[in-house]
């Protein structure tokens, strides 16, 4: 299991008086702002605390964070190339919110009633 780690080499770091984190990207040469909570997720985000801990740690500042609202502020410094070590939980992953069913399973074969009695 890998626990995430925000990336620190390559990075130039500016808190905002809003609670916002500017992130300068040295080597790809490009800025992100992060929202007050993933800018949270970046400082706690170590390498060593699972996502449980996090959510536990980021809830004290942003009380209204759960679990799946830290996977999406995760995934989101995964895409911004800005963490070193990806998050992975083993089975404790949410079910995606939909998925595909196939129409045999959504309307059952219909049956024909021509004859069948009261």
């Amino acid at each position: 299991m890998s626990l995430p780690r925000a990336r620190r080499d390559g990075l130039r770091v500016k808190e905002t008086t809003d609670g916002r984190l500017a992130v300068y990207d040295e080597h790809a040469e490009q800025g992100h702002l992060l929202s007050p909570l993933c800018a949270t997720v970046f400082h706690l985000a170590d390498g060593h605390r699972t996502l449980t801990d996090l959510t536990t740690a980021a809830t004290r500042a942003h009380p209204t964070a759960d679990t799946t609202v830290l996977r999406l502020a995760l995934t989101e410094l995964n895409t911004a190339h800005l963490l070193d070590n990806p998050p992975s939980e083993p089975d404790n992953t949410p079910q995606p919110a939909l998925r595909h069913i196939p129409a045999t399973e959504l309307h059952p074969p219909s049956r024909d009633r021509r004859g069948a009695g009261p």
